[in-house]
């Protein structure tokens, strides 16, 4: 399997194969030792621990008609930020999934941010 690295600065690693193939699946995402693993389309991307300044979870409300009225469906999505802009968008398979998933990230990068562009706002405010 090829893996690709989420921006050109990120170097190439070996191991990933192995560290891939051991590493905690939680729907189209892996948690590896020391990378993070995610399917977009037909290709394998990574990104390293250390080069995430912030991740966090959001929320999409899309609205639907369903056969006894309107309604609207979440849908969770990790997004995952170098400090200049955000590299990944990944959507997950629900809201304990996403809630795993940060609590699995805040042990693997404890330096990182976990807040949400409108936390941080309201924070400064």
């Amino acid at each position: 399997m090829k893996f690709h690295p989420v921006s050109q600065e990120i170097a190439e690693s070996d191991g990933l194969a192995e560290e891939y193939a051991v590493a905690r699946q939680i729907g189209t995402v892996r948690v590896g030792r020391s990378v993070l693993f995610f399917r977009a389309g037909l290709k394998t991307y990574y990104i390293p621990y250390d080069a995430v300044h912030r991740c966090f979870r959001r929320v999409y409300q899309v609205p639907m008609k369903m056969c006894c009225g309107r309604g609207e469906v979440d849908y969770e999505h990790l997004i995952i930020s170098d400090g200049e802009k955000e590299v990944a968008d990944i959507p997950l398979p629900g809201t304990k999934a996403a809630q795993e998933l940060i609590r699995l990230l805040k042990e693997k990068m404890p330096d990182a941010d976990f807040r949400a562009p409108r936390e941080i706002k309201e924070a400064a405010e």
